[in-house]
């Protein structure tokens, strides 16, 4: 459960539900067209190593495809 912060200022362009030989990921991309990938983000329930955290503990609340993000907000875990 390391908070995860965004980079830069941007928005959220790839946020899969999970896949299956990696989980859970976020792609931001900036205003200037530059990509930053996120990836290998938590998957376990807090305190775990069980794998079935799913989304609501890898990803902060709010955050969804196409959602505007500021450098330093918290996108996830």
């Amino acid at each position: 459960m390391t908070p995860l912060v965004s980079a830069v200022d941007g928005y959220i362009s790839f946020l899969p539900l999970a896949e299956p030989s990696w989980g859970y990921a976020i792609h931001i991309q900036d205003n200037e067209g530059y990509s930053y990938r996120y990836l290998h983000m938590n998957n376990d329930t807090p305190g775990t190593d069980d794998g079935a955290g799913g989304p609501l503990y890898a990803y902060a609340p709010n955050i969804s495809r196409g959602t505007r993000v500021v450098a330093g907000q918290l996108i996830g875990w």
